[in-house]
């Protein structure tokens, strides 16, 4: 058995090939192998804990859902708290667009991650029209 550590290393690994072999007929019959826009869409969970988890899977099912949302990929990072509650990150473009704390002891998610996905939604557009616009290389975000 593998050791966690690999474990999740090998389903990284997994996610990936995934989503890049089933665009990779379309990107090969149109002559661009190396196509940027093939691996978009993606959702990669490190969540850790069962209510984590199953936020991930509510949170999905909502994604889904959103106009154009093939065209961001987000990653969902948990952390523990002091209080024995989660902390949820959502990073787009390896910055935090998003975050919220999970409940102690749980709840029904369904109505949260929906509400979440939506803004995690407007968060990424907004992030995405702010590089799209404000390409200044000599000035940082906050300096703009």
């Amino acid at each position: 058995m593998l050791p966690r550590r690999h474990f999740r290393q090998w389903i990284f690994c997994a996610t990936f090939c995934v989503a890049f072999f089933s665009a990779a007929p379309q990107s090969i019959a149109a002559g661009r192998v190396h196509d940027a826009e093939a691996l978009t869409g993606i959702v990669l969970n490190q969540t850790r804990s069962e209510a984590g988890n199953t936020f991930f899977l509510y949170f999905c099912a909502a994604w889904r859902e959103q106009d154009l949302r093939e065209r961001y990929s987000l990653v969902l990072e948990e952390r523990s708290t002091s209080g024995g509650g989660k902390r949820l990150r959502f990073l787009f473009r390896q910055q935090a667009v998003y975050e919220l704390q999970l409940p102690p002891r749980g709840g029904d998610f369904k109505e949260l991650s929906e509400q979440v996905a939506y803004e995690v939604y407007q968060h990424v557009s907004d992030a995405e029209v702010a590089h799209l616009l404000f390409r200044d290389v000599e000035l940082a975000a906050d300096e703009i």
